[in-house]
């Protein structure tokens, strides 16, 4: 039975941070969010579980106080998406509440009641004590052997502003503080910086779920596995007891430094050319602006919102002998005003770099919304960016546009992103036809280590160092000048 639509914003993530004292940057940081795993800020595990119950509770359904209560994460919801709750099952003393995107059952919640009374709560005080405001950083070593404990904390004021139906039902008020308590510590303490929330199962015997105001949340890791980067948390407090299970996800891609490219590089295929990397603040394009400049070049480097990054790759580069300047751009705007601020001097290659977020289509169709968002970075700004480029040249204009080897080899999922590099290497075609001169690189790169295509589980992959010094450096009589060389 479809009750509702349930959708989450960034403002209702940080009211929930308040409450739970869960503040990693994943849920919170856009700017952070987009260089970690997902691209963007996710909705806390613990917060969808208690929305579902919320939409269960004002879906006219009774949802007696629980003596175990789990549930499972399978894929992340991002802020102000549609999804439907419904539920799932309901049997005698236990109810299920599933939540979807399209066709995919992002995770669910499971309550199950007490044959006879429910859970009490005692003196939850508002705020926990000596509590964290960042996330601790453990390292793996560290993780295996982690234990402590979490005041329980309770401000009922803001509990009410999420969560108007349960927080009227003050039997839940215990299980509650033992859920926020258990999102403090994946989020907070371990795995910490680095965590998600994959699962939790708790429970207390029939007939004895006390909480008391002054219990802690004691926890230990029972087992960690770095090859799946999995970590398993025992908990228990009072009668309740329970384990969550927990990911130690990926940090950002650390590419390699000015220092470590130019030692690979000897050649001056560069020497007296000026590259306009768009997208070069991190990951292919920051790799592409070190390999220009250390192969002689200057390079003008571009960010849409990371400036910080920007300014460290090239602050890495001047200090390192190279040059290299910083621009503002957003591809998605008006090229030909951006670039009216870019430097004076003439420009001679685009080496174009910049990516949205890629992530598998949910609707089980074509996503067309998913299809133009792409379309707006890969393919739209190409013929402005190609007759600025000409404007400001002296000679034969270049670009290098990657395509990628998904054309060739599909992915369930990826019908949209395959499509729209199929489309902007049709464009390049006909851009040929309009700058006979040009010469415009079209290759499909294999997918390479990078911010985008981070996963829990180690793959090994291309490191982008070795595929651009193929493509970057090639010899020029290799390269084709009429037509995009796929």
């Amino acid at each position: 039975m479809k009750l509702q639509d349930c959708e989450i914003t960034l403002e209702d993530s940080i009211v929930f941070s308040e409450l739970s004292g869960d503040r990693n940057p994943i849920h919170l940081d856009p700017l952070a969010a987009r260089r970690l795993i997902y691209g963007k800020p996710v909705v806390h595990g613990v917060h969808l579980s208690l929305k579902l119950l919320e939409h269960l509770l004002t879906g006219g359904r009774d949802v007696p106080s629980p003596r175990r209560i789990r549930a499972r994460f399978n894929a992340p919801l991002f802020h102000d998406t549609s999804a439907v709750a419904s539920v799932a099952h309901t049997k005698p003393n236990k109810s299920r509440m599933s939540l979807h995107a399209g066709v995919q059952e992002l995770g669910w919640v499971e309550v199950e009641a007490p044959v006879t009374g429910g859970p009490r709560a005692s003196d939850i005080p508002k705020l926990r004590a000596d509590e964290e405001t960042h996330p601790v950083l453990l390292a793996g070593g560290d993780i295996a052997s982690h234990a402590g404990s979490v005041d329980l904390s309770l401000d009922r004021d803001t509990y009410a502003k999420l969560f108007p139906a349960l927080a009227a039902l003050h039997g839940w008020d215990g299980i509650v503080s033992i859920l926020l308590a258990s999102t403090y510590i994946v989020g907070m303490l371990c795995p910490g910086m680095n965590s998600l929330l994959a699962s939790f199962d708790l429970s207390a015997p029939e007939g004895n779920t006390q909480v008391y105001g002054n219990d802690a949340l004691n926890y230990r890791v029972k087992r960690h596995d770095p090859r799946f980067n999995s970590v398993v948390i025992e908990v228990q407090t009072g009668p309740w007891t329970g384990t969550i299970n927990a990911f130690v996800r990926p940090a950002p891609a650390v590419q390699p430094s000015y220092g470590e490219v130019c030692d690979e590089i000897s050649a001056r295929q560069w020497q007296d050319r000026h590259a306009l990397v768009v997208g070069g603040s991190r990951g292919l394009g920051e790799v592409a602006a070190k390999i220009v400049c250390a192969a002689g070049g200057r390079c003008t480097l571009t960010y849409q919102k990371g400036a910080d990054d920007a300014q460290r790759v090239r602050d890495e580069i001047i200090d390192g002998g190279g040059s290299a300047e910083t621009l503002q751009l957003d591809v998605e705007g008006d090229i030909a005003s951006q670039l009216g601020t870019a430097p004076a001097h003439a420009v001679t290659d685009i080496l174009y770099f910049p990516s949205p977020h890629i992530s598998p289509s949910l609707s089980g169709d074509f996503d067309q919304v998913l299809f133009d968002k792409y379309m707006r970075v890969y393919v739209y700004p190409l013929a402005p960016l190609l007759a600025v480029l000409t404007e400001r040249s002296t000679g034969s204009p270049r670009i290098f546009w990657p395509s990628s080897a998904y054309i060739d080899k599909p992915v369930r999922g990826f019908a949209e992103y395959a499509a729209a590099k199929g489309a902007g290497e049709a464009i390049c075609r006909w851009l040929v036809l309009d700058y006979p001169d040009a010469e415009i690189r079209v290759p499909r790169l294999p997918p390479m280590r990078t911010d985008q295509t981070l996963s829990i589980v180690p793959v090994k992959i291309a490191e982008p160092l070795d595929v651009l010094c193929g493509e970057l450096l090639a010899d020029p009589e290799k390269r084709s000048h009429a037509q995009p060389n796929t």
